[in-house]
């Protein structure tokens, strides 16, 4: 890539290109922000079964409603965690498809001496086909989820 002078991007132009998709993505993102703020919530029920145990009398009937609410952020913990490999796999899968076909249709439209270049190699050529796309959807994946 250095050799042919390719520009380094930033996520915000990746972005752009997912930009037919961003539904998805949006929901993807707010599962992503909704099970970030599971965490904090275990803490604060937590701290709500502690101070249950100090009161003998209602021990059992706030017991079973802490116990429940442990169950409840389960639920949403697994329901949140669900939509956020679902929903993002799916519109970095599309985006993996829309940016390979616009990469092979960019290297169909070259003229006939762009490959008789060593760098144009059909091999090189078919290599970058099969691994540059995946790999901006692995990282673009792996950056969003760890922003939200």
């Amino acid at each position: 890539l250095k050799a042919e002078g390719v520009k380094k991007t930033n996520l915000l132009e990746i972005l752009a290109y997912a930009s037919p998709h961003w539904k998805m993505l949006t929901i993807g993102l707010t599962a992503c922000v909704i099970g970030g703020l599971v965490y904090p919530t275990y803490s604060v029920v937590f701290m709500q079964v502690i101070t249950s145990f100090s009161n003998p009398d209602t021990l059992l009937s706030t017991g079973h409603f802490w116990a429940l609410m442990f169950l409840v952020l389960a639920g949403i913990q697994g329901c949140t965690m669900f939509g956020q490999t679902f929903f993002m796999g799916y519109g970095a899968e599309n985006l993996t498809m829309d940016l390979r076909s616009k990469l092979f249709s960019n290297i169909l439209s070259q003229d006939m001496g762009y490959f008789d270049s060593p760098l144009h190699a059909s091999g090189k050529i078919c290599t970058r086909l099969a691994t540059d796309v995946p790999n901006l959807r692995s990282n673009r994946n792996d950056v969003l989820h760890c922003i939200a």
